[in-house]
C-alpha cells in the first residue's frame, strides 16, 4: 500500500540502497513482483545477486530484476530533473513492462513463454486501480 506522504515519490536521503531496496515504494514494488513471479522477497543487492549466480535457472527473474533496477534509476532521474511528476505506482509498472518488451529479444528461447507470461502479469498491474493508504 502506498502512503500519501510519498506524493513526490519519497523524501528520504538519496542513496542507492534506499532507492533500490529500502524505500517504502520500492519495497512495495519488489513485494508485488515477488508475489506475481512466485519468488522470494527481494530486500537487498545480495538477494538479487544470489539469483544471478544460477542464471540459467532464474533467467526470467534476473531479466525482470535488472529491468526493474534500471526502471527505478531512470524514473528517479526523470523526477529529479523535472521530466515527470509522481503519479503513482502504475507509471513504474508501465515503464517496466515497456522495457521488458524491448528486452524480450535477450531472453533465452526456452524461457520466452515464461517471460511473456510474466510480462502479461505485470501488464495487469498497470491496469489495477491505485491503492492509497491515508496516513
Amino acid at each position: 500500500m502506498l502512503k500519501i506522504k510519498h506524493v513526490l515519490m519519497c523524501c528520504e536521503p538519496e542513496i542507492l540502497e534506499h532507492l533500490f531496496f529500502s524505500c517504502d515504494i520500492t519495497k512495495q514494488l519488489w513485494h508485488e513482483m515477488a508475489a506475481l513471479l512466485g519468488s522470494n522477497q527481494v530486500n537487498c543487492y545480495e538477494d538479487v545477486a544470489r539469483l544471478w549466480l544460477s542464471n540459467t535457472n532464474h533467467a526470467v527473474f534476473n531479466m525482470i530484476s535488472c529491468a526493474f533496477l534500471w526502471t527505478m534509476w531512470k524514473f528517479r532521474n526523470d523526477m529529479h530533473f523535472g521530466r515527470v511528476n509522481w503519479s503513482g505506482l502504475q507509471i513504474i509498472w508501465h515503464r517496466l513492462v515497456c522495457l521488458l518488451k524491448r528486452w524480450s529479444v535477450l531472453c533465452p528461447r526456452k524461457r520466452l513463454t515464461q517471460m511473456d507470461n510474466c510480462v502479461t502479469l505485470l501488464e495487469n498491474k498497470v491496469q489495477e486501480a491505485p491503492r492509497i493508504l491515508l496516513c
